[in-house]
């Protein structure tokens, strides 16, 4: 007994000494960051003092902290060649928090202010590690602000572009084959194209949520808050998506789907949009029907002022958008507003069309509010104004309670949604248990217009009889 508790203090201490994260250490350092990384065990924190760190810093398979002190404190490396001034290699896992890192080089005998001279092409990648970036500022980025590969990102407060500088570049975050929560993201300058892009350089799968942001879109023709391309399951939720108004925002004189909040280029995206304001942008919304797999749920936005429109559908063969109601299980509650006037280049709420092939499908938008609510369709670009696509279901079905007629047959009636849908009238004796049977009459019944459709039985019925409508929409 006596060596079996030898043994085990013995395994106890072996822990306390080979495991990292048991032993790490607060590192201290006012100058040479990469020395510190290289000499650090992993689980070691290496607080970085306030100052100005021109470095280019690589982290390889060891688990790291990065803590500086606030803005005041700056890696920053200017670099023509595409070399990330922080390169992340894993398996790792590593937190960068509470620095700024800039892609131009200080220029010390501009005295009155902090100027960095020039862009460098990448900021950070990451690629097969966990990467935590907390209240990081990222500047003069000239592509790539954060790239993620085949790991994970946590991202809060964080801030790209977060003071004005005349430049343009194409992406913000590229997420590739990750996992990502990005929760407090700040971009206002309008400088980048692409703020985050999901798997534009990958097809394996990609989990993404994007909360409590806001995001300005391109100050040029082209450009999206937040796109992604396939097999992705993407959140977008509580966030302020826009484009500006002032001089700065390039003209656009067409309506491009390339100019939106959230844009859905590809196949097989699982996607959730609800509970965001999206304001001045060309389009709110463009949803790429693609070669399928698509399903994309969008509820509850607050849609206002939109140059062009707000929900852009483009090749939609199948059910895979749900503006409410339909079988994705989108509440609806979307607000599209054109306050206090419509834009003169105004197209529709909502238009299905056909760049990428023909938009047939039967598309639920249930309890909406639209910019026009006394002429709804005036603001909807569906099958009633193009027969070769689908319809945009905007109305409940709506059944007149059964009645009788004169010589007191049950007569029930009920609105036709333009949908191509087909109508059953089922009667049971009961509801308690009872089974439901088609009514006299041929059934399914279709209707190709607009009108309310009506059903008479045949015959007196004396006693109690419930009636339904069963409808199929195709």
């Amino acid at each position: 007994m006596q060596a079996v508790r030898l043994s085990a203090i013995a395994m106890i201490a072996a822990l306390f000494l080979f495991n990292p994260f048991l032993r790490a250490a607060d590192i201290f350092v006012t100058t040479n960051i990469q020395i510190a990384i290289d000499t650090a065990s992993s689980g070691d924190v290496i607080h970085l003092a306030a100052g100005k760190y021109p470095e280019i810093l690589t982290i390889s398979n060891k688990n790291l902290s990065l803590v500086g002190t606030g803005t005041n404190c700056v890696i920053y490396n200017y670099q023509t060649n595409p070399v990330p001034l922080i390169s992340i290699t894993g398996p790792a896992t590593v937190t960068l928090s509470n620095f700024q890192l800039i892609g131009g080089w200080y220029q010390s005998w501009w005295t009155s202010s902090d100027w960095y001279e020039g862009y460098s092409p990448l900021g950070i990648l990451s690629s097969n590690a966990n990467l935590t970036l907390n209240s990081l500022a990222i500047n003069q980025i000239g592509n790539f602000f954060v790239t993620v590969w085949n790991g994970s990102l946590f991202a809060t407060n964080m801030g790209l572009w977060t003071y004005p500088f005349l430049a343009q570049c194409d992406i913000g975050l590229e997420l590739d084959n990750c996992v990502a929560a990005i929760d407090g993201l700040t971009q206002d300058a309008g400088l980048i194209d692409h703020t985050i892009n999901i798997n534009g350089y990958s097809s394996a799968f990609s989990d993404v949520t994007v909360v409590n942001s806001r995001i300005r879109a391109s100050q040029l023709t082209w450009g999206n808050c937040v796109r992604t391309y396939v097999n992705s399951k993407l959140v977008v939720t509580n966030c302020n998506l826009y484009r500006g108004t002032d001089t700065n925002e390039s003209v656009i004189t067409a309506a491009p789907q390339m100019h939106d909040g959230v844009g859905i280029f590809g196949y097989s995206n699982n996607v959730v949009v609800a509970g965001n304001v999206m304001s001045n942008l060309p389009w709110a919304m463009y949803c790429c029907g693609s070669i399928g797999g698509n399903q994309v749920r969008v509820e509850c936005n607050s849609i206002f002022n939109s140059l062009f429109g707000g929900v852009f559908i483009d090749g939609m063969s199948y059910k895979g958008l749900d503006l409410g109601g339909g079988a994705l299980g989108s509440r609806g509650g979307n607000l599209f507003s054109q306050s206090p006037q419509a834009s003169t280049n105004y197209c529709d709420d909502v238009l299905l069309t056909n760049l990428n092939g023909l938009c047939t499908a039967n598309l639920f938008a249930l309890h909406n509010t639209w910019s026009n609510p006394t002429n709804k369709e005036a603001v909807i670009y569906d099958k009633l104004d193009n027969p070769a696509f689908g319809r945009l279901i905007t109305d409940d079905l709506t059944i007149t309670p059964a009645g009788k007629d004169a010589a007191g047959r049950p007569v029930i009636s009920w609105n036709e949604r333009g949908a191509g849908e087909s109508y059953t009238v089922q009667m049971c004796g009961s509801l308690a248990g009872g089974n439901w049977t088609n009514a006299p009459g041929s059934w399914p019944v279709t209707n190709p217009g607009l009108g309310n459709m009506c059903w008479t039985n045949p015959a007196k019925i004396s006693s109690n009889t419930f009636c339904r409508i069963r409808s199929l929409v195709p």
